[in-house]
């Protein structure tokens, strides 16, 4: 199957406020099959965007075979070498498949003039199959470009890991993205982060972290949306990495006085010696062990990492697809947000009537709305005040509303569509790990 036509099955089968789900059905089973492009096209990339310095002049170790093949790039593991100022960085190297840019931008022109074509019908106006066709060529474009993807995680590190103007910690405290170190637009290189990949925990669970994993998770994508209006549009299970540390107990004066001591008789001990005090992440070794660990042995395995101290650690891969909401959008879902903790269907239905593309173009507005308020009677919190996830079945909600959007016609702007497909993955994977997080709790705090 060609590469762009791959991706427009997958990216069409989310777009159940157009398409009715049968056929999005349809759309979903179109997957890419890829196989790995040769090592010496990885190593020309490579050396390129190094000047054409060897490759074995650069790194001391790199991998042959990939640990990643992506429909339009395929991930190296490697190592760089030391200089005067850094130490030997293990990192992940993405390279783009060879004439992907021409596969793709062939497909895409196909893509344009089938769509004119259609839209050249009445009926089809609604579908706004241009503009569709537009957001999709964007999105495929983005990922063709490594800078794109070193800026989106430059961009994300900021938003979480960087200082507000106290000093503190801008965003979610446990969630971290790879630090870009050198880009092209056909290669990326950035930090390389051993862990388990969220669907190792899923496989094997429950796990004793699974409710601090979606606290952490959810905050995570509330951030993303309300607060920076910069979320990742990719966040399936097979993105998601997990990692653990712990950070030792504060050291008593006795302590700190000896460490001193210490490192003044022998000052080769002063980095062992501090290290004591530091943030300690769980070792390689520990990590394949348990990814080799039989199902049943995982709970117990994990038991014991929180009895010593470990916290999990969060690191969202693949920054490729990243999308914003528009002012008007951004105020759309907020307002949307607080009606919803109303439970106030009338009102998500008044702001889906007049927001949407073309109002007056809408059927029956008034069964809309009733419709509306229907879907929200079902989502009551419980008799505690709370709204635990069992209670919000985000695909189930979404599904219901789409109907509601292609049987009264109301057109929805395409900025929605990531924000749909992020909510359904989130929601989905927050409830496999903890079904009674009250959502209440991370919404409170964006809005």
């Amino acid at each position: 199957m060609r590469m762009g036509f791959g991706e427009l099955g997958q990216w069409t089968s989310s777009r159940t406020d157009l398409i009715p789900p049968e056929i999005c059905a349809v759309f979903a089973r179109l997957q890419n099959r890829v196989t790995p492009h040769p090592f010496s096209a990885t190593r020309s990339a490579v050396q390129a965007l190094y000047n054409n310095v060897p490759l074995d002049d650069i790194f001391i170790e790199f991998d042959v075979d990939p640990i990643g093949v992506g429909a339009v790039a395929q991930v190296h593991r490697a190592v760089l070498n030391p200089t005067d100022t850094s130490p030997p960085i293990e990192c992940a190297i993405k390279v783009l498949h060879p004439n992907v840019e021409e596969q793709v931008s062939i497909d895409l022109a196909l893509l344009a003039a089938f769509g004119a074509f259609l839209n050249l019908f009445p009926a089809a106006k609604y579908l706004s199959i241009p503009e569709e066709i537009a957001t999709f060529d964007h999105m495929m474009r983005d990922q063709m470009d490594m800078t794109i993807e070193a800026r989106n995680l430059d961009i994300f590190r900021e938003n979480f890991e960087g200082q507000d103007e106290k000093g503190r910690r801008r965003g979610v405290a446990n969630v971290t993205f790879p630090k870009p170190l050198k880009a092209s637009r056909r290669v990326l290189v950035e930090t390389f982060h051993h862990g388990l990949l969220l669907r190792s925990l899923l496989d094997n669970g429950p796990t004793p972290y699974d409710a601090q994993l979606a606290l952490i998770g959810v905050s995570a994508f509330m951030q993303m949306i309300l607060k920076d209006n910069f979320y990742h549009c990719d966040l399936h299970p097979g993105n998601i990495l997990i990692t653990f540390s712990r950070t030792p107990s504060s050291p008593s004066m006795a302590q700190k006085a000896g460490a001193w001591l210490t490192t003044k008789i022998d000052p080769t001990k002063d980095a062992k010696t501090q290290s004591l005090f530091h943030p300690q992440t769980l070792a390689r070794d520990a990590l394949d062990n348990l990814a080799r660990a039989p199902s049943d042995a995982w709970k117990s395995i994990l038991q014991r990492m929180v009895n010593e101290g470990y916290e999990p650690q969060v690191v969202l891969l693949d920054a490729g697809i990243v999308s914003s909401l528009s002012p008007k959008n951004m105020d759309n879902v907020k307002e949307s947000f607080r009606a919803g903790l109303e439970y106030d269907g009338a009102r998500i239905a008044e702001l889906l009537l007049t927001r949407c593309k073309d109002p007056d173009n809408v059927r029956d507005p008034e069964g809309a709305k009733e419709t509306l308020r229907v879907i929200m009677d079902d989502l009551k919190m419980d008799a505690g005040g709370r709204l635990p996830l069992s209670r919000i079945h985000t695909a189930k909600v979404i599904a219901r509303v789409a109907t509601l959007l292609r049987d009264h016609r109301i057109g929805l702007d395409g900025e929605f569509v990531g924000l749909f497909v992020c909510s359904v993955i989130i929601e989905g994977v927050g409830r496999k790990l903890d079904a009674d997080m009250d959502l209440l709790e991370p919404l409170a705090e964006y809005l």
